[in-house]
């Protein structure tokens, strides 16, 4: 368990607002992260324009932008934003943050914006070693000593409306326990909430009702009454079995494939149920296998399997070649030099799905001012991890020959047991198992 706070975008968000202004933000951040491009935007930007600024500074004297302000009440000088001295604030902002646990490494102007680019050896080491440090409890913060209450309100007239609160209520309590709460019955809880499809009638006394939208039939476009959970399983089970596209089963045996159906259907499920926002209906019946991506825009548990069974795959291939000698076992991480990883697809995985990982666990729940679920936030980090590693793995080969490429096969086997460990707690959080083999 580890209080990940400190080693966070958000707390590196919080030291650049101080440094200019001397204010934490309390609701908000003028700083923005970004996930893509990274090698030519930054980690993360900011807009110089005071305007942006308004809600940390008030300026008497006629500045423009934060570094004309910033200049000013540090008694730099004066003028208009010069590159000279645009330089020089930048420059106390890079060396300022050489004691913060996340260090900058240079800035840039752009257009409008300062961009930041962060020290990638510091957060590629770090996140590495946490993840693998931590294992099943990477994401986990410390107990917050904080109680809710969490109950839903069966559909009567839909069992599949029924089970999408019930998939939703599981979501919110496993995301609430890795916040460091706690989820009980107690009377000591500081919220209570039921999950309900229905906005009227009655409540049980202290809770607040938390609407959800219902399952509805893409044909009729109105509630599913008809099909059951386990008949819409064994639907997809029969659709998984069929598709031509979905070379899934290989040469499993009978028990072992309908036991690899069930699970991939039920995931699949889960999926189209929880990747919409909880206050949408939830339209099924489309046949397409391809087409379970909702308005997310993720593509799927199909795919998300998939790769998680091909980093296990890579890893399992790994060790035989260790045991027949072909490989030396992977030495203690302090002994690792993860500065071989150099990949920009590299980077983007370390940064936005490893170092990012507890990030995502705080912004898919909030309870203040109010209580709010995002379980779709979570689909979407995973369908990106996965879509970001298949194009990784289709351009990187990871395991190469050769005794002076041992460093960087090491350091790369690390990063996927790393973006393993990830992938088996986000989707935990889902109750999906992962796959070893597909």
């Amino acid at each position: 368990m580890e209080n990940w706070t400190s080693f966070s975008t958000t707390f590196l968000n919080d030291n650049i607002i101080f440094h200019f202004t001397g204010c934490t933000p309390e609701k908000f951040s003028v700083v923005k992260v970004n996930h893509e491009n990274l090698a030519v935007h930054g980690e993360l930007y900011f807009l110089y324009s005071l305007k942006s600024w308004r809600s940390f500074v008030f300026c008497v004297e006629g500045c423009t932008t934060i570094l004309q302000h910033y200049a000013h009440t540090h008694r730099m000088r004066k003028g208009d934003a010069s590159t000279d001295v645009t330089e020089e604030i930048l420059e106390h902002l890079i060396l300022k943050s050489n004691n913060w646990p996340i260090k900058i490494a240079r800035c840039m102007l752009q257009k409008e914006r300062v961009c930041v680019f962060l020290n990638r050896r510091d957060i590629i080491t770090n996140s590495i070693k946490m993840a693998l440090d931590c294992g099943r409890t990477f994401g986990r913060k410390l107990s917050t000593g904080k109680a809710f209450s969490l109950k839903y309100q069966p559909d009567a007239e839909s069992d599949l409306t029924t089970q999408r609160l019930h998939l939703i209520l599981n979501v919110a309590a496993k995301v609430l326990h890795l916040q460091g709460h706690v989820v009980s019955d107690e009377g000591n809880s500081i919220g209570k909430y039921i999950f309900s499809s229905k906005s009227e009638g009655p409540v049980a006394e202290g809770y607040k009702k938390y609407i959800c939208g219902v399952v509805k039939n893409s044909q009729s476009n109105s509630k599913e009454v008809c099909l059951s959970w386990q008949q819409y399983v064994e639907q997809k089970m029969n659709q998984v079995a069929e598709s031509s596209k979905h070379e899934l089963i290989g040469n499993k045996e009978a028990e072992e494939n309908k036991r690899f159906l069930h699970n991939l259907a039920s995931a699949i499920i889960t999926f189209e149920l929880i990747a919409v926002k909880p206050s949408r209906s939830v339209v099924i019946g489309n046949n397409n296998l391809e087409d379970n991506r909702n308005v997310t825009n993720t593509k799927g548990a199909s795919f998300i399997l998939y790769n998680t069974a091909r980093i296990s795959t890579i890893i399992a291939k790994y060790n035989e070649k260790v045991s027949r000698e072909e490989y030396p076992s992977l030495p203690n991480i302090e002994n690792v030099d993860f500065s071989q990883l150099q990949e920009e697809e590299e980077w983007e995985l370390i940064y936005n799905f490893i170092f990012g990982f507890p990030q995502i666990i705080d912004d898919c729940l909030r309870y203040e001012p109010a209580f709010d679920i995002y379980p779709q936030m979570l689909c979407l980090f995973l369908s990106q991890l996965c879509q970001k590693f298949s194009v990784y793995y289709r351009r990187v080969r990871i395991l190469m020959e050769g005794d002076h490429l041992i460093p960087k096969v090491i350091a790369r086997l690390y990063m996927l047991h790393a973006l393993q460990i990830v992938l088996q707690n986000a989707l935990d959080i889902f109750d999906i198992k992962m796959e070893s083999r597909m």
